[in-house]
């Protein structure tokens, strides 16, 4: 079953909102951007135990920005705690989508604790303001197998 945007919020699932009016949505909350980034270099590796993974080096973008045709790594504003037995799911923003911009995010396990991620492929130039609202992240109940236990676990927070 789908949680409400009000028991996402009530639950603290989500938190450091902008205007929590203007991003609870019908059926989930918009997430907001927290920081740019331009992907430098190689592509990194990514093998079956993560014994070889790396990533590529990053480079902070100033907003506003115009943009160009490329890949960017979004950082989302917003706190994201997601507690045992449920699991996210992102989904870009249609005014974004109609720019011809897309925002990809790989699932939210449970457990995960963090400002979370997403790729932005962008197909032509697109000015991107601070704070911009680019998706929507949606809340499922779910029979968990075991909590996130990531390099990515609480990304993004002061420690």
């Amino acid at each position: 079953m789908l949680l409400s945007p009000n028991d996402i919020i009530k639950k603290g699932i989500i938190s450091g909102f902008f205007d929590e009016d203007v991003q609870k949505q019908p059926n989930g909350v918009d997430l907001t951007i927290g920081k740019l980034q331009s992907i430098l270099g190689d592509g990194g590796e990514i093998d079956f135990t993560n014994e070889n993974r790396h990533f590529p080096t990053y480079e902070d973008i100033e907003l506003p920005a115009k943009i160009q045709p490329d890949s960017y790594l979004v950082q989302f504003a917003e706190t994201i705690r997601i507690p045992k037995n449920m699991f996210g799911y992102f989904m870009v923003r249609s005014s974004l989508q109609r720019m011809g911009e897309m925002i990809f995010s790989s699932g939210w396990d449970s457990g995960y604790e963090g400002k979370g991620t997403g790729l932005l492929l962008a197909t032509r130039p697109v000015i991107i303001d601070e704070r911009a609202r680019v998706g929507q992240l949606v809340f499922w109940k779910a029979k968990s197998a075991k909590l996130y236990e990531g390099i990515h676990q609480k990304e993004g927070l002061k420690k």
